[in-house]
């Protein structure tokens, strides 16, 4: 067992960052240093049920509580300080918490001294911290909402992009390979990529984009996305996902109003190319061939494909490529074809609201008789029973 007066100290003398000790019914037993008293009702501001919180300050500080086993109490962390603030932020603080107008001076010298750290290396302190509580570990950033890596709305966007580009032949045509690229994105490595956000301080030498903050951000966020789209090009994505990846990341972060917000979406942004990065990977033992052949089939769901089609693609013969293709990815090119098809299908019924006969005929079935059947051979579900299941 844990002696929390201990633990409390030597958090406090590891990270400079304030603690305080709460029992179960939410009184305050310790805090360090001690002026942190005057924040005791900083417990009042989280839900009781939470046994993981965030309270974001002010605009520039950060709480976090962690409920213990129910002899130990509550701890509360913070503020961790993302920004020096000015007098007006420190007011806002101050009535925020509902501190006395007599304790301000002195906790404004307490916060002074507190060290400026980023969203990522708070949220890393406060994982160290959580796992030598609780015996366990969790990721901070899925608990508290800010990592979605198959986040619904991204995947009903990207489909519904997807699904436009094809009908109107619009893709980005513009990909410049550039020397400064995110290498673990480039290499698909999901676990250094995760190490490198959340341990490291993610500080952005960049020239001054803007002189809001926010607007500051933001602008931050779209050059970083501009980059992890070049990694993820690089690492073996297609360009028009990458792309359209893009475009949806970018136009959900002109959608946030708050710091924390941002930082999240910027984890998510980094996870989720990544990811597809490592997935395509997968299929690295394949001939450069071959790999154009998948990325043509993917792109070209919407029409009449044929293998003559694709073989024209790679400039091979038929006969040739057909023996190639089906000796590398023990599948047939019409198979392939049928395969992404039925995947594309998936996508269509599960985010979107588009009729069975619309999605037949925009992925140029037969009919949709034989898209049904296909479906359903394929996937076990009739179209409508995988709509039902998805939703």
């Amino acid at each position: 067992m844990i002696d929390i007066l201990n633990y409390c100290n030597s958090f406090y003398h590891a990270n400079y960052i304030p603690i305080s000790h709460y029992n179960h019914s939410r009184e305050l037993i310790t805090t360090c240093p001690t002026q942190v008293h005057y924040f005791k009702n900083i417990i009042h501001k989280f839900e009781e049920k939470d046994d993981l919180a965030i309270l974001y300050v002010a605009g520039f500080s950060l709480f976090f509580k962690i409920n213990l086993q129910k002899s130990d109490g509550i701890l509360v962390l913070g503020p961790f300080c993302t920004d020096s603030p000015n007098s007006q932020e420190l007011n806002n603080f101050f009535n925020e918490l509902d501190v006395a107008y007599d304790e301000r001076k002195q906790l404004e010298q307490v916060i002074r001294q507190i060290p400026i750290t980023s969203i990522n290396q708070s949220i890393y302190i406060l994982d160290q911290a959580y796992t030598a509580l609780k015996q366990k570990q969790i990721n901070i950033f899925e608990h508290f909402g800010l990592i979605l890596p198959t986040k619904q709305s991204i995947q009903e966007d990207l489909t519904d992009q997807l699904y436009d580009a094809k009908e109107e032949a619009r893709y980005h045509n513009t990909y410049y390979f550039e020397k400064r690229i995110n290498q673990a994105i480039t290499n698909g490595n999901i676990n250094k990529l995760h190490n490198l956000l959340v341990k490291q301080d993610q500080t952005y030498h960049t020239g001054q984009l803007s002189t809001n903050k926010l607007r500051q951000l933001k602008n931050i966020f779209i050059t970083t996305t501009t980059l992890a789209v070049r990694a993820a090009i690089e690492g073996g994505l297609s360009i028009e996902k990458a792309y359209q990846l893009s475009d949806i990341y970018i136009n959900d972060c002109e959608r946030l109003s708050d710091e924390v917000s941002i930082y999240g979406l910027t984890y998510t942004m980094y996870m989720d190319f990544v990811r597809r990065v490592a997935d395509t990977k997968s299929q690295s033992n394949l001939s450069q061939p071959v790999k154009d052949a998948l990325d043509y089939i993917e792109n070209h769901t919407n029409i009449s494909l044929t293998v003559q089609m694709v073989a024209n693609h790679v400039g091979f013969s038929y006969s040739f490529f057909s023996k190639q293709f089906k000796s590398e990815t023990n599948k047939t090119i019409n198979e392939a074809i049928l395969e992404a098809k039925i995947e594309e299908a998936k996508e269509l019924l599960a985010f979107t609201d588009k009729s069975i006969s619309h999605i037949s005929s925009y992925l140029a079935f037969s009919s949709q008789s034989y898209f049904q059947n296909q479906f359903k051979k394929s996937t076990g579900y009739t179209p409508l029973q995988y709509r039902k299941e998805k939703r």
